[in-house]
């Protein structure tokens, strides 16, 4: 197809979705005492991520780092303080089913949440709409897209949901 191209980090920056409320760095802080990471992020509100890296697809070209680009920035964020839903490898309903799962924790973890969206594995665009791709696939023409693919949409509207 054409119009699908290759994308790990490119897609990544623009699904990077962080909702941060007003959480200042360690050091922006007034308190005179030096905390840990895990010490910090204890103190602030709920935190939750849904990380997808997929890496094997059936009829594509597979790829070679955004499994493993999702398990290290999984691990990273649970580090953080994060509540990480982690996919890796993930077919269509998979991949929605996760999406659905991080907006249910949003809205349950309250409008003082942060959360977070980190995608790495093939994306396309048709019409303006951007597409998560799943590694199963099978996508020839244009009108295929809607069907076998995962609008990008769909996660802002479960984080829109959550407020």
């Amino acid at each position: 197809m054409t119009r699908k191209t290759r994308i790990a980090f490119a897609l990544a920056a623009t699904l990077l979705v962080p909702l941060w409320g007003g959480v200042q760095p360690a050091s922006a802080r007034t308190d005179a005492s030096v905390r840990s990471p895990a010490q910090i992020t204890h103190a602030l509100e709920p935190r939750i991520a849904l990380v997808i890296g997929n890496a094997q697809y059936t009829e594509e070209t597979k790829l070679t780092n955004p499994a493993n680009d999702a398990v290290l920035i999984s691990a990273t964020l649970r580090k953080l303080g994060f509540d990480v839903i982690e996919v890796t490898d993930a077919e269509q309903k998979a991949m929605q089913r996760a999406i659905v799962a991080f907006g249910d924790k949003l809205l349950k973890a309250g409008p003082e949440a942060t959360g977070l969206f980190f995608y790495a594995g093939h994306g396309l665009q048709v019409d303006g709409e951007n597409y998560l791709v799943p590694v199963d696939a099978d996508i020839e023409r244009e009108t295929d897209v809607d069907i076998e693919a995962v609008a990008a949409s769909l996660v802002l509207k479960q984080m829109a949901y959550a407020n």
